[in-house]
């Protein structure tokens, strides 16, 4: 099986929908699994997968677009008229389909996260980590950082403060807004010089406070569900990045 054919197997694959032991991708996905090429380009699909999911998710069908169908089916009554309006009307039956279809049946289900009445430095770690090895989808798309901060900032989420520059120079994708214990956590996507997807979670530094850690150990590398996590604070708040999958290098970003 050569790189086009696995491409091709691939190219509807979605991991909420296919078991990774499915026999019907996973000759296909352990082999891709296991070349570099193939591995950056199946990421790089997943990616593009979850902006068109985050695009599908915002589309709203007009207000009337349930009345506008009926009233053009049922306007004419002769074929010859009627002929006329098939097209746009199977059209915009055709999209508002697809948009329910996508949202029911693509869209991953909100990440719940387990309970807990004491958050902590790392806890916050631990269910970040959590939240960054499932699917879930980014309420914006964008190709620069700078514009998810912006974003964030104008719904009242956590903004970035203190950032180091060289974060600024990478790839965005977009950004997410996220609850956790109450809390507001801005999430930032972007890639990495090696094209690997990072998250960066920032959250209110008083959410820690009273803690047992109260956030002190952030530049430790940890590791929990198998990504890497590492950070920083200052006197308002909490960074944390996290690598989207395991092997991410996190301390080379810092």
């Amino acid at each position: 099986m050569d790189k086009d054919e696995i491409r091709n197997n691939l190219s509807g694959y979605r991991p909420e929908i296919y078991r990774d032991d499915d026999p019907r991708i996973a000759p296909s996905l352990q082999a891709a699994k296991a070349d570099p090429e193939l591995s950056q380009w199946l990421e790089q699909e997943l990616a593009f997968d979850e902006e068109v999911s985050a695009s599908l998710r915002r589309a709203q069908p007009p207000a009337s677009a349930k009345e506008d169908l009926l009233r053009a089916y049922r306007s004419e009554s002769k074929w010859k008229k009627r002929r006329l309006h098939l097209p746009l009307t199977a059209a915009a039956a055709i999209l508002v389909s697809s948009a329910w279809i996508a949202h029911y049946f693509l869209m991953p289900p909100p990440v719940e996260f387990a309970s807990n009445p004491a958050p902590t430095e790392q806890t916050f770690r631990e269910q970040m980590a959590f939240f960054a090895s499932q699917r879930f989808v980014l309420d914006e798309g964008f190709s620069t950082n700078t514009e998810s901060v912006a974003w964030l900032a104008e719904r009242n989420y956590p903004t970035l403060k203190t950032i180091p520059p060289k974060l600024f120079r990478f790839r965005g994708m977009g950004c997410k807004k996220i609850m956790w214990q109450g809390h507001r956590v801005s999430l930032i996507c972007f890639k990495n010089n090696s094209n690997e997807i990072v998250h960066l979670f920032v959250l209110a530094r008083p959410a820690l406070e009273g803690s047992p850690d109260a956030s002190s150990n952030l530049e430790q590398l940890l590791v929990f569900h198998e990504r890497e996590t590492k950070g920083w604070q200052d006197d308002d708040q909490v960074y944390l990045l996290v690598g989207s999958k395991p092997g991410v290098n996190i301390p080379n970003l810092l």
